[in-house]
């Protein structure tokens, strides 16, 4: 009897540790799951390991919208949803996702499941839905895994964005048209921060550059003309002191001080044309040859590119805000930067960013201006030891104002200003500052200041300022038929080395 009892209590535990490994993640007695907004999806059961949640992949990619296959041979699981695709290899660490004919590999360092005892395959529910497009977060209080789009986590968090809607619709409206572009433009670099300081006798420790540009722009592309002074010759004829150059090179660098540059650019298919004296006497073409660049993809100004650095000047351009969806859309596809491999709260602290910014929440009136107004004054102490102290503080103010005359955009200013220092030991005391100033105007007038320093002295200054003038002409978007035109591809450069002892 007793025999009987213990084999009964011995197959009793075997069963109940059996079922266990194969129940659902539970964790204070509570099964995991997963909501999609309110609904609870039928996806079960979701399991634990490493620290992540997996769950069955043809469930889950079709509670999500999306249908996958299984290649049993390959191992390899493949989904489609909408114009996405998506693969997942056995035992790799990546996603890999084609959309727009361009392939993204996602890092998820949580590889697929195999349950040997029945083929069943899981995949990461984190990085499974973010692929799809779904923030992930936790709901503790139901213990269940919280999927949203990118469009109800902007909605959520309360922010509105007319201001920018109206910005937007003027920019939308500017951009449609051709206008004829005159400017000028001022820079000064000051290279002793990058080569040291000069002695005596090399005095051109100062890059400066200026110029104009002149031309056509529109939606299909540009027809600039640029003239560029600089004293590039001087700096260089200096650096190269004591060395031989020849009639041929030194040619070329007086070219460097009077550089005429014509310049084309077809959005539509992606081609570049530059014709200029000096890049011919590069390439030993004649000067009246263009040079062709193949981008291999159109080059319209008003895609939001998704790969790039987010910026306030790049949001803020007058090419960047265009198209349809408002901003609402911008803030998205900005979110879906972060998406794909967030691991925590990486996109929703860049919503929280960009609202800080740009929502009308983050905005204060004063008359018709819509002013945001960012300050920062964040200075520590570091001790390392008992004998050192290094200190350093950094402050930065920011403003941006939109005005407008009644519900029509008039002009939009951002004035930034920030200040680094840093002490070593009391002895040494390190401080840079940047000041920067951008302005645009519904009646064209445009302008950018640029002034960074270096213990109070200017490492660099740049001054920029353009006027857009609507007209019915439009941009050519190739060189006139029967131009010679070369492609840079095709370009020979000569490669040759001189040595003073060659050369003497």
């Amino acid at each position: 009897m007793k025999k009987t009892i213990k084999s009964v209590l011995v197959a009793f535990l075997s069963l109940t540790l059996i079922a266990a490994m194969m129940m659902p993640a539970m964790a204070a007695g509570r099964a995991i799951t997963i909501r999609l907004g309110d609904e609870k999806l039928d996806v079960v059961p979701v399991l634990l390991q490493g620290g992540r949640a997996y769950a069955p992949f043809e469930e889950l990619f079709g509670a999500l919208g999306a249908s996958a296959v299984y290649d049993e041979a390959a191992g390899t699981i493949t989904a489609v949803s909408g114009d996405k695709e998506i693969v997942i290899e056995p035992d790799d660490y990546y996603i890999s996702v084609t959309e727009g004919g361009e392939t993204q590999w996602i890092y998820t360092g949580a590889p697929t499941i195999t349950n040997t005892s029945n083929g069943q395959v899981f995949v990461p529910v984190r990085f499974t839905a973010q692929v799809l497009g779904y923030v992930v977060g936790w709901d503790d209080a139901a213990h269940a895994i919280t999927l949203e789009t990118l469009d109800e986590m902007i909605r959520d968090s309360g922010a509105t964005y007319t201001v920018m809607e109206k910005y937007l619709a003027f920019a939308g409206e500017f951009n449609s048209k051709c206008h004829y572009v005159d400017g000028s433009f001022e820079a000064n670099m000051n290279l002793s921060s990058l080569f040291g300081y000069y002695d005596d006798e090399q005095t051109a420790s100062s890059l400066t550059l200026g110029g104009t540009a002149t031309g056509l722009i529109d939606p299909g592309g540009e027809d600039m003309s640029i003239n560029l002074k600089t004293n590039l010759s001087d700096y260089l004829l200096d650096t190269l002191e004591g060395e031989m150059i020849d009639e041929e090179t030194l040619a070329i660098l007086e070219q460097l001080d009077d550089i005429d540059i014509s310049i084309i650019i077809n959005n539509e298919d992606g081609m570049i044309y530059i014709r200029s004296p000096l890049s011919s006497a590069l390439a030993d073409v004649s000067e009246d040859t263009w040079i062709s660049i193949d981008t291999g993809e159109a080059l319209s100004l008003s895609d939001l590119d998704l790969t790039s650095n987010v910026t306030v000047s790049s949001l803020l351009s007058m090419n960047a805000l265009t198209g349809e969806g408002g901003f609402e859309q911008y803030v998205a596809a900005l979110l879906k930067t972060t998406l794909y491999e967030d691991t925590g709260n990486e996109t929703a602290d860049l919503l929280a960013q960009l609202n800080s910014v740009f929502s009308d929440q983050a905005m204060t009136r004063d008359g018709d201006d819509y002013i945001v107004t960012l300050t920062s004054d964040d200075a520590d102490d570091y001790d390392y030891d008992d004998y050192y102290d290094d200190y350093y503080d950094e402050s930065y103010t920011f403003e941006l104002r939109f005005s407008f005359d009644g519900n029509d955009f008039d002009a939009i200013t951002v004035d930034l200003s920030s200040t680094t220092s840093y002490s070593y030991w009391d002895e040494y005391t390190y401080e840079s500052g940047m000041v920067l100033s951008y302005s645009f105007s519904s009646d064209g007038q445009s302008a950018l200041s640029l002034s960074a320093t270096e213990d109070d002295v200017t490492m660099l200054s740049f001054d920029m300022s353009f006027t857009y003038s609507e007209t019915d002409e439009e941009p050519a978007r190739a060189p006139a038929e029967g131009s010679k035109v070369i492609s840079a591809d095709d370009l020979t450069i000569p490669d040759e080395t001189y040595s003073l002892e060659e050369a003497v």
